[in-house]
């Protein structure tokens, strides 16, 4: 019966694409990624889902006019930090996209 071969195989396809999203999720909760500016003054540690998890600032930056750079440091390392998690789940997504079979 061939349509029911058809069900069947929709089925593991659709099966297949739930565990890979189930797998994508955990990837994300673990991802961690990390971006330095300022020869190592400001450290940006990100999750996967673009959490900041930890920011680490040099005590050396901590003076009374160093705010503006130090403020400046700081979004460079976040938007770095942002920008590496966008890489890595786009070569991510792309390399799970190339697993599919074609769906027409």
């Amino acid at each position: 019966m061939p349509g029911k071969s058809v069900s069947v195989d929709k089925m593991r396809l659709i099966k297949q694409i739930q565990d890979a999203e189930e797998a994508r999720r955990r990837e994300l909760r673990e991802m961690v990624v990390e971006a330095s500016v300022g020869n190592g003054l400001v450290v940006a540690r990100m999750s996967g889902y673009k959490t900041l998890d930890k920011l680490t600032i040099d005590p050396q930056l901590m003076v009374p006019d160093g705010a503006g750079y130090l403020e400046d440091l700081i979004r460079a390392a976040v938007n770095e930090a942002g920008r590496r998690v966008d890489e890595r789940l786009r070569g991510e997504y792309a390399s799970l996209i190339d697993r599919l079979p074609d769906l027409r």
